[in-house]
């Protein structure tokens, strides 16, 4: 939401970068943390970064909650450092599987992958939007995760954790 202020690219590039040289090989991000902007960052360091360092890495995020820009536009950034704007987007729970899809869509724009080794359920309690009534929403996972769907995607990795693992 921005109200902690926003550290900057180059901070964020450092931090990401003194993980790496200390061992550190997998980033869990969401579109929850800073509005976007957590993936929008994380993505400016992992850009930043040789071909040998990217290597090695798995960035993880969520889905459940979606983001759109003041004007109704999906939120897949750059935001550009403009905590006003990150302060004016909207946040919508979503665990359908049509959301859990656009979610991992903006998330990759906002990161500049093009594809996640984990996607995990952000917030699986607050299903609001989970047509079956299932408190874990399941369903909708299975829906989004079955034959066809994002498991067999090349944007998703090897494995696809639930609110249970």
């Amino acid at each position: 939401d921005g109200a902690r202020g926003d550290p900057g690219q180059d901070n964020a590039t450092a931090t990401v970068s003194a993980a790496i040289a200390h061992g550190v090989r997998e980033f869990d991000t969401a579109p929850w943390y800073g509005a976007g902007a957590s993936e929008e960052r994380l993505g400016g360091a992992i850009a930043a970064l040789s071909e040998e360092q990217r290597q090695p890495l798995q960035v993880g995020t969520k889905a459940g909650r979606l983001y759109t820009e003041a004007d109704g536009r999906e939120a897949t950034g750059p935001f550009g450092g403009d905590l006003h704007a990150l302060r004016t987007r909207v946040c919508t729970n979503d665990y359908s599987a049509a959301g859990a899809r656009r979610s991992l869509a903006a998330s990759l724009a906002r990161l500049g992958v093009p594809r996640v080794h984990t996607l995990r359920i952000h917030d699986p309690n607050d299903n609001s939007n989970n047509r079956r009534g299932d408190p874990h929403f399941a369903d909708e996972v299975a829906e989004a995760l079955g034959e066809g769907g994002m498991a067999d995607s090349p944007r998703c990795g090897p494995r696809v954790l639930t609110a249970e693992e």
